[in-house]
């Protein structure tokens, strides 16, 4: 299927078909790479790295105890192959339980439509845009995502002032104006209430990466998240790489560009 349109419902349920069936074989064949990898968005961000330098440091303790071990069987080699198992150790608590986390997350989240209703302009020298994404789960015909879409516009317009704010969303509305730094945007998901729209939306607070966006930058409002349909704390929802969206979904984004009518 190679273009589907807003008010197709056969094409939609075919494009959300698709996505599933996308998702459970990177789950089946644990290609957590297309996920992000393992581990991701959990944990210290400098872990994986001293990971990488503990492995290093580890293959480098091993070659000496190698050649120590050629001359002695002392107290000097016990010491070097120590400190090679505790290399090993180090590493596995650094980087276990993040992994553990991810790894959960990976196979417990789902992949479902949102729309931009805040986009924060990319700091100096740093690709990755901060958004507040409006998605919803259980969304699988034109119905639903139409549905979506009207209440993620006219969120927008009210962020952006097009419209006047009425008085059962100013809340909403001034949370969403305050979450402005990238730290604000951590991968959670916070409800909202039914004056956004007929559905049950969430709000998802994301980091999004050029490279996961099928033009690699942010053109439309709609895009797709993984998100985890049991947890809404940090990290567990994030945008899905273009890959898992399906063929149409391209399509589908260009009849939706970022720019919303007032």
């Amino acid at each position: 299927m190679k273009a589907v349109r807003l008010d197709d419902d056969e094409g939609l349920r075919a494009l959300f078909a698709e996505q599933r069936a996308r998702l459970e074989v990177v789950r089946d064949n644990e290609i957590w790479q297309w996920f992000g990898g393992v581990p991701s968005g959990f944990g210290r961000p400098a872990a994986v790295l001293h990971g990488v330098y503990l492995q290093i440091a580890f293959v480098c303790l091993f070659a000496i105890a190698l050649v120590v071990a050629g001359f002695t069987r002392g107290p000097g080699l016990w010491v070097v192959a120590g400190l090679a198992a505790s290399c090993l150790l180090v590493r596995a608590i650094l980087l276990g339980p993040p992994t553990r986390e991810t790894l959960s997350f990976y196979r417990r989240a789902v992949q479902v439509p949102g729309v931009v209703v805040a986009l924060a302009p990319a700091a100096a020298g740093d690709e990755l845009r901060s958004a507040t994404v409006l998605v919803a789960f259980g969304v699988n015909d034109a119905a639903a995502l139409e549905g979506l879409v009207a209440a993620g516009d006219r969120l927008r317009r009210l962020v952006e002032g097009m419209e006047t704010t009425p008085a059962a969303l100013a809340s909403l509305v001034a949370a969403i104006l305050r979450r402005t730094t990238v730290r604000d945007h951590d991968g959670s998901r916070t409800a909202v209430t039914a004056e956004v729209g007929p559905g049950t939306f969430e709000l998802a607070h994301l980091r999004i990466s050029p490279n996961f966006l099928p033009e690699e930058k942010v053109t439309s409002r709609l895009l797709f998240v993984l998100a985890d349909p049991e947890r809404r704390d940090a990290g567990h929802a994030r945008v899905v790489q273009s890959s898992l969206w399906g063929e149409a979904a391209a399509g589908l984004c260009a009849a939706l560009p970022l720019e919303v009518a007032p």
